[in-house]
């Protein structure tokens, strides 16, 4: 498995970036990645989650704009 997948899969459960590296490394000993890496990957996901936010108001946005643009009117 993945150390990010990992990382990710803690911190959604609610782990700080801290208890997440001590964790790891009582797992994994030296093999455990550092706490910077381990913060720069939760950086990453928070950034990825509100990509993925603004995609989603975005389409929603566009969605109504076409709809309104390109709906028959019923009256003239």
């Amino acid at each position: 498995m993945k150390k990010s997948a990992v990382i990710k899969y803690l911190n959604l459960k609610g782990l700080s970036p801290n208890e997440i590296a001590d964790d790891m490394k009582v797992v994994m000993g030296d093999d455990a990645p550092s706490y910077a890496t381990i913060y720069q990957w939760i950086a990453k996901f928070k950034r990825c989650r509100e990509s993925t936010k603004m995609h989603i108001v975005l389409a929603a946005v566009l969605r109504h704009a076409w709809k309104k643009m390109f709906s028959v009117s019923t009256t003239c």
